[in-house]
């Protein structure tokens, strides 16, 4: 048998397996497949300009700041969590530990050490940590002592959140948080990416414990922003490229409508800015090429790779269970963790875009050389700019000098 008539041959088998897996029911994931297209993404002109001013960033505290997703300013401190369960201020130069909610478990383990996203002080200066797995706490900065606020494992709505997220807070306590998905944890999160509509942006009330959901059925709810008037709250819907706003005060009160659509990247976290503004963080270009809108309008596609991933999942598993052994410990923890994810998002180019209050585009500022690939976060502080990442080993700083 020739080469091409093997390729062939390979190629009807490859096809049969693949339209097999597809349409076998009730196999995992539960994940919702639908097909879906973006817009053309916008022309890098007017106030998205292209530019080099976030280019040459420096990279601090390599390998000791391990994914520094969130960032936070207090009295002119920076504060940010990391993989490891610490929260860490910048202090003279140096990393500080100010409070750590980690867990003792083995290295590789598909469970959790204590692994903190976003976060954000209230007005009385206490610090709400998002763990990503158990929920929210609140820390005191100066002693460390560390409360949990909202537990990750009671229903609301009828589901459990699995990939608590990101924070802010209102005058009144009242406490506005995305769970990112209601069906996938952290280390399923290439799942998150390839089918999964479940992400919500919630709102607890710390004095009844009653939690309620305001927006539902984001394709991953990440960056929570509250206005500065608390008018409303805005969400970004991560895998959908845009940003929604819930009212809070005013004739649209309780109703929900997307606020910013079309971005150039896909939004992570949203940080305030001057004057009641806030800069949008676009961790993953959508320039070519890219994986994810591209696999968008295919979602057999995307539900035979999430039937791989899963089934794959159960097989590993079972080899564990049989002959525990830390090679298969690995492949499972890394299967479909952030470091697998690293597929889809092989892009360095990174873009702040800075909105006034009203959701009007000012300004942004690129990074074309890939001195701050993967960013989430955004904080101005003593003439410098610093970026957070959830997959970098180093927290990123650059000078502002525009």
């Amino acid at each position: 048998m020739g080469f091409f008539t093997r390729s062939i041959v390979y190629s009807v088998v490859f096809a049969i397996f693949a339209a097999v897996l597809v349409n076998i029911p009730n196999l995992p994931p539960d994940s919702t497949f639908e097909e879906f297209r973006f817009a053309p993404v916008p022309p890098l002109e007017g106030p998205l300009a292209l530019n080099d001013a976030l280019n040459n960033a420096e990279h601090l505290f390599v390998g000791e700041a391990i994914a520094p997703e969130g960032l936070a300013i207090h009295k002119n401190v920076l504060y940010t969590g990391l993989a490891d369960g610490r929260i860490v201020a910048l202090k003279n130069n140096k990393l500080v530990t100010v409070a750590s909610l980690a867990k003792s478990c083995e290295k590789h383990k598909d469970g959790h050490c204590g692994h903190i996203l976003g976060l954000e002080f209230d007005k009385a200066g206490n610090l709400f940590v998002v763990d990503c797995y158990t929920g929210i706490y609140k820390v005191n900065i100066t002693t460390g002592a560390v409360s949990l606020a909202i537990p990750a494992n009671k229903p609301i709505d009828g589901e459990v959140p699995q990939l608590p997220d990101d924070v802010d807070i209102g005058s009144d306590g009242s406490i506005y948080w995305s769970d990112a998905s209601a069906k996938f944890p952290l280390h399923k999160f290439v799942l998150s990416i390839l089918g999964d509509t479940s992400g919500r942006l919630i709102r607890t009330n710390l004095k009844t414990g009653k939690s309620e959901v305001l927006v539902k059925g984001l394709r991953f709810a990440n960056g929570v922003f509250l206005a500065d008037d608390e008018s409303y709250v805005a969400v970004a819907e991560t895998f959908a490229s845009r940003v929604h706003r819930y009212w809070l005060k005013g004739p649209k009160k309780g109703t929900a409508e997307i606020f910013i659509d079309n971005l150039p990247g896909y939004p992570d976290n949203i940080s305030p800015y001057k004057n009641g503004g806030f800069v949008v963080n676009a961790l993953i270009s959508r320039e070519s090429p890219d994986m994810i809108g591209a696999l968008a309008p295919f979602p057999n596609v995307r539900k035979f790779f999430a039937r791989v991933i899963a089934l794959s999942e159960i097989a590993l598993q079972k080899m564990y269970d049989a002959y525990p052994n830390s090679a298969v410990q690995f492949a499972l923890y890394h299967l479909q963790h952030l470091d697998a994810a690293l597929v889809f998002i092989q892009n360095h180019h990174y873009t702040a875009l800075f909105y006034d209050r009203n959701g009007k585009l000012t300004k942004a500022l690129h990074s074309t050389d890939g001195s701050l690939p993967a960013t989430s976060d955004f904080a101005e502080l003593g003439g410098y700019y610093y970026f957070g990442s959830p997959f970098n080993p180093f927290l990123s700083r650059k000078k502002i000098s525009y």
